[in-house]
């Protein structure tokens, strides 16, 4: 026969067979335990998360930094490439190849990027919330 440890169920002795214990205990029992497991489980997912969020805060950091010297970076090899064509040409004619340059780029980009922004957020939400709310409306209206 199976025996099961009782702790919580009966103070009187350590071990019972199952068949000594009521059913309406052991299934109080079943709840507790599974009440403990799902809390402790919550109890973990919720430090995973706190460390993935600060695993995440120092990755950005570190990345920003990265980005900040690369933009400096690009930035002064556009200056040495406008200096660069200053010795063939006039020295502002270089620095104006080079920002014309950099403006058609940035232009292409932003055209690109605006077309891709989101021109409805959220749409499969608003879309259930719709389906919802006339499902809703539907079933009281009747």
């Amino acid at each position: 026969m199976a025996r099961v440890q009782t702790s919580h169920i009966a103070s009187s002795a350590l071990e019972r067979p199952v068949g000594a214990i009521p059913t309406t205990q052991l299934l109080g029992e079943v709840v507790r335990e599974t009440t403990n497991l799902v809390r402790a489980e919550v109890e973990l997912a919720k430090a995973e998360v706190e460390q993935n969020v600060h695993d995440e805060v120092a990755a950005a950091k570190g990345l920003g930094v990265a980005g900040v010297a690369l933009l400096l970076t690009v930035n002064m090899l556009l200056v040495a490439i406008a200096l660069l064509i200053g010795m063939a040409l006039p020295p502002p004619i270089g620095a104006l190849i080079v920002a014309g340059f950099t403006l058609i780029v940035a232009s292409v980009a932003g055209v690109l990027g605006w077309g891709r922004r989101v021109k409805r957020p959220v749409e499969r939400t608003r879309r259930t919330v719709d389906q919802n709310l006339t499902w809703a409306k539907e079933r009281f209206a009747s």
